[in-house]
């Protein structure tokens, strides 16, 4: 992340501050005349000592916005002893400890508080809801409590306003699960549809919240995106009439920000890549899920059989925080340095000689001692921090050997750089033609999935493909193991087809398909020496395993491009004069984006009409999932041009989901 970050704009700080207050029981931080700085003193450190035990209840959607965010041991150092869910098995009653429920505001949930608070199971009752409680629900929860005579059982009750679940500083997510699917599936109810798109427009006047700001919200024309734009204007500007309810007390009117909301359609072929991206890896090949990756202990393991959980905690873990948007030749070679230097600080303590002092012999006994004493501080002094960076190069060295080992056998590299000649506009060679053809067949490495994605983003590419040329494709398909394809393939009277494909072909006018290349403007923006560079210290890396994660790895650096939703940022924001060329004009490109297929809402200004600017800030929200692989190429943008960019979605899906929400697409029709 820049340097330049700021932290009114960190959307991970602004809601552990938050969580942060409600744990210590002081959860009215909304409140105060000073907006998101008022819980950031409240640390563990300086308050646990103070608090009493205390048990937190929460649901499985408050569950997923707490664990990205602190682990079993930071929860303790706050009070928490228990943590339980609020619905299933059965409670026990403890006494004399303050409850502290964190859930959604559901009817189901308020039956089972109003329950808990009639039978007296804690000594105080603090409510926190993720939303705000309608006015309905409160009286609901009301009656229930003046029914059972439990109401004077409830301390403190507060809508706390974070609704959606922060992985990193410029990351959220709203973990709404087959996302696409549901919003274009034909057999979707409009009810069902529509509690969809309020629950994104809830979850995003949450992050607003929790922001302090209020945006300038540009959509896609028509679709789900401009309905929740609407639908937020709508909810933001009825709220602001509220004087004595309003949440936006502390925005600042100036350089406020620019909202875009996209859909998913707008790029598929990123949605499937094989992604060289360390933390794209770690989702698509070991299931990373809210910043925690399971992984199974290898045959030479004396824990064989057993799952290990680790968390990556992005205020702690600094290789996590510096490598989780580098590709992994990238982090390779960070692992390698961090290893080098905690190898020779270790060798320092071993030797009994300090860094600073090499080969300094002391002439008298008293300057022995005194030099003896001092290293002895130093020593003390640095081993928490060396033993920090010993847990981190471990357990990221973990990670990297089993990426190492499903890369090998999968053959990962090979549908990488393939993908990537292919996403960004290039012909295939002879060469490739044949490479492309071999991966489909059956006798090359990688899952039937991995082909699968590999042909799709094929067509999504170069969509122009005759059907002879699609045939000769499908046969080599065709030739892997039937089981395993089954699922995939719909049983034509003449010929098979593929669901996912069937879907893309009756949908291409609407979704747009030729955005789904990356520009040759952008790759040649590419620095050679920089790549040269690269490509020479590949030789030169060293460190445990070293040589056989570099056989996997080697050359898998993606090309300095950019994608479809950053070429609409970049194009949004007005960061140069070509974009503020492409507003006046409102004349397309390859390589622009037209403004006029976006619509505008302003809370703020009821005529809708904008005078142009640059904005040095937005929030990118994609509707029907999101992916790491886009995130990075975002973030790198954010980069290079000094912006402050927030990438959000409805879900992180990962390739081999999307692969499954497309063939259920298709087998519908």
């Amino acid at each position: 992340m820049s340097s330049s970050w700021s932290d009114s704009f960190n959307i991970l700080l602004k809601q552990k501050e938050q969580i942060k207050a409600m744990l210590n029981l002081q959860c009215d931080i909304l409140s105060s005349n000073d907006h998101g700085n008022s819980a950031s003193n409240l640390d563990a450190d300086s308050l646990h000592q103070e608090e009493p035990w205390k048990i937190i209840i929460y649901d499985d959607y408050c569950r997923e916005i707490i664990a990205p965010l602190f682990s079993v041991q930071e929860l303790q150092s706050f009070g928490i002893t228990l943590y339980l869910p609020v619905a299933g098995k059965k409670r026990q009653k403890i006494p004399n400890v303050p409850a502290i429920y964190f859930v959604q505001p559901t009817l189901p949930n308020l039956d089972v508080i109003a329950n808990d608070m009639k039978s007296i199971l804690y000594d105080s009752f603090y409510l926190n809801f993720s939303l705000g409680l309608k006015r309905d629900h409160l009286e609901y929860l009301a009656n229930k409590l003046i029914q059972s005579n439990s109401y004077h059982r409830l301390t403190k009750m507060y809508d706390q306003y974070i609704n959606y679940i922060s992985l990193s500083p410029d990351l959220f997510t709203l973990n709404i699960a087959n996302c696409y699917e549901s919003l274009n599936g034909k057999g979707q109810a409009e009810s069902h549809i529509v509690a969809i798109l309020n629950q994104i427009v809830d979850s995003l006047f949450c992050v607003l919240v929790s922001l302090q700001t209020i945006p300038i919200i540009r959509a896609q024309n028509s679709g789900a995106a401009q309905q929740i734009a609407k639908q937020l204007n709508d909810k933001i500007s009825t709220h602001l009439k509220d004087r004595n309810n309003n949440l936006f007390s502390s925005i600042h009117l100036k350089n406020r920000p620019i909202l875009i909301l996209l859909e998913r359609h707008i790029d598929f072929a990123i949605a499937l890549h094989h992604s060289p991206i360390y933390e794209s890896l770690l989702h698509d090949l070991l299931n990373l899920k809210s910043n925690h990756v399971h992984i199974a202990h290898t045959a030479g393991s004396s824990d064989k059989g057993k799952t290990e959980q680790i968390f990556l905690d992005y205020d702690k873990d600094e290789f996590w925080r510096q490598n989780a948007l580098q590709p992994l030749p990238k982090v390779h070679e960070y692992h390698t340095s961090v290893l080098m230097w905690y190898q020779q600080k270790k060798d320092e303590i071993e030797n009994n000689k300090s860094s600073s002092t090499p080969g300094h012999v002391p002439s008298h006994e008293e300057e022995k001692k005194s030099a003896q004493h001092d290293l002895l501080k130093s020593t003390i002094k640095s081993m928490p921090q060396l033993l920090q960076k010993k847990d981190e190069i471990d357990r990221h060295n973990k990670l990297m050997t089993s990426l190492s080992e499903i890369l090998s056998e999968r053959g990962i590299s090979e549908y990488f750089h393939l993908e990537e000649t292919l996403m960004h506009s290039k012909i295939l060679n002879s060469q490739q033609t044949k490479e492309f053809n071999d991966l489909l067949s059956a006798h090359t490495k990688g899952t039937v999935q991995d082909k699968l994605r590999l042909f799709l983003i094929y067509y999504l590419c170069h969509h122009d493909v005759n059907k002879q040329q699609l045939n000769e494709l499908m046969d080599a398909l065709l030739s892997n193991e039937a089981d395993a394809l089954s699922e995939y393939l719909m049983n034509d009277a003449n010929a098979k087809q593929l669901y996912a494909l069937q879907y893309i072909i009756e949908h291409k006018k609407i979704l747009n398909l030729a955005t789904s290349k990356t520009t040759l403007n952008d790759v040649n923006e590419v620095n050679e020496e920089e790549k040269q560079a690269d490509s020479a210290g590949f030789g030169s890396w060293i460190g445990l395993a070293g040589k056989s994660i570099f056989t996997q790895i080697k050359g898998m650096l993606p090309t300095s491009g950019k994608c479809t939703v950053t070429r609409i940022v970049q194009s949004l924001m007005n960061t140069d004069i070509a974009s503020l060329s492409n507003v006046a004009s409102n004349v397309t490109s390859s390589s622009f984006v037209d403004n006029a297929d976006y619509v505008t809402f302003d809370p703020l200004n009821k005529s809708q009409q904008q005078q142009f600017q640059e904005f040095q800030q937005a929030m990118v929200f994609v509707v029907g999932g999101g992916s790491f692989a886009e995130y990075a190429n975002l973030h790198q943008f954010a980069n290079s041009k000094h912006k402050q960019i927030i990438y959000g979605c409805t879900d992180i899906v990962s390739p081999l989901n999307f692969l499954t929400q497309l063939t259920h697409l298709g087998h519908e029709q």
